[in-house]
């Protein structure tokens, strides 16, 4: 039966081409013409601005599915779905952006939030890379925080397009925040928003050439490459490994933890230093009777909640991948997966953020779908939706906004780094 199923598998190898797309953007509510309005396609250098008509026009539209977007001082950001192979002309209106409660939403926000939060916003949304050093954004001002003590949630907002300009790859990326939200009791970050890539301009050649090298690097290994290699079934070819693994929960720790509480309670009860609890979470017995198992405790429950079996085979694409049209390809699986890069080290900056003295030879990340939902994939490595796939290891630690490439990227045939 696998034999067979593996026969009526089919998968997309598009030839990439690029199309004309037009069209005119109006003002909702006095279906006035719209001048110098931004208009590109997320997360690509592909992008165009508005005439004195309002009109559009996009010479170079490039094969895949796109976010739409286009913004205007005054306006609600306009976001649509266009697919390369269903282009027609297009008429936008955009809404007013609503001014009532300005004044409530701006007292909400956390007074000299910059100067609380800035550092950490900057760690989640640029990264810890080698690369993060030379990526700033220059309209820090323009971004705002919310902060739930009682959830342990921080939220940024922007009331204008960010302005980043990554020194370190060659591109100025303009960056519409839509939502970022980071839950310090969990480790769990989530953000989303529409980028547009301008790449920057030099005279000089060598500059260039370390440019190109950068983005070289940055796209082996990344989660766009990864994706593109799913696309085309070639997930050994591009040097990628890829394993299931099942995590399951801790039962020790549980039955540690509940061992743990009931001292603790004994403590509380006659007043006895039995039980201690560190600020790092370390468990301490303070009578000879269980300093045997003060050693075991403390290890115990330093162990993560739950534990991983790795099931050692390697998959094939078409075991956890298949087509879904013909510009469109599937990722679906159950539990989790282990997808290990072997082209390339772990960069130091890493390796110390996991509290190690040496980088691994190699680059580990898990990912899973956390809403049972499967990941749609197109040929230029764009996946949605994005909230349904959580990535850990070294892509959570390392696909940030000092790494991304626009989809557009295309690396030199037959290079690698």
């Amino acid at each position: 039966m696998r034999f067979v199923l593996s026969l009526i598998l089919f998968w997309v190898c598009s030839v990439a081409f690029a199309q004309s797309f037009s069209g005119t953007v109006f003002s909702a509510d006095t279906k006035q013409l719209v001048p110098f309005a931004s208009v590109y396609l997320s997360n690509t250098s592909v992008g165009t601005t508005t005439n004195t008509q309002g009109k559009f026009f996009i010479n170079n539209f490039p094969e895949g599915i796109y976010d739409l977007i286009v913004s205007c001082m005054g306006y609600e950001p306009y976001q649509t779905t266009i697919q390369s192979n269903k282009l027609n002309t297009i008429e936008i209106f955009l809404k007013p952006r609503v001014q009532e409660l300005k004044e409530v939403v701006v007292k909400s926000y956390e007074k000299d939030g910059w100067s609380k939060w800035g550092k950490l916003f900057l760690d989640c949304f640029i990264g810890h890379s080698a690369y993060a050093a030379n990526c700033i954004i220059k309209n820090t001002f323009a971004i705002k925080f919310r902060y739930d003590k009682k959830g342990r949630v921080l939220s940024a907002f922007a009331n204008e397009p960010l302005v980043i300009i990554n020194e370190s790859l060659g591109y100025e990326i303009k960056y519409d925040l839509v939502s970022f939200e980071y839950n310090q009791a969990k480790s769990l970050l989530f953000y989303s928003g529409y980028p547009f890539f301008t790449p920057m301009d030099t005279k000089r050649k060598g500059k260039q050439n370390r440019w190109e090298k950068k983005r070289l690097n940055t796209y082996h290994g990344s989660v766009m490459h990864f994706m593109r290699a799913i696309y085309l079934n070639k997930i050994a070819d591009e040097k990628f490994e890829v394993r299931k693994l099942i995590k399951v929960r801790n039962e020790e720790k549980k039955r540690i933890q509940a061992i743990v509480s009931n001292k603790l309670k004994a403590n509380a009860a006659n007043g006895k230093a039995i039980v201690r609890i560190g600020s790092n979470g370390s468990f301490n017995v303070g009578e000879s009777e269980f300093s045997d198992s003060s050693f075991y405790y403390n290890r115990i429950l330093g162990e993560p909640d739950e534990k991983s079996i790795l099931i050692n085979q390697l998959l094939p694409g078409d075991s956890i991948a298949y087509a879904h049209d013909s510009t469109t390809a599937v990722l679906n699986f159950t539990d989790y997966l282990q997808i290990i890069y072997r082209e390339k080290s772990e960069p130091i900056e890493y390796a110390k953020m996991q509290m190690r003295l040496d980088a691994y030879n190699f680059q580990e990340s898990t990912i899973q779908l956390i809403n049972n939902k499967p990941i749609y994939i197109t040929s230029n490595g764009m996946y949605y939706s994005g909230t349904d796939m959580l990535s850990n290891g070294f892509w959570g630690w390392n696909e940030k906004m000092a790494t991304m490439l626009p989809f557009d990227y295309k690396p030199p045939k037959n290079k690698r780094i």
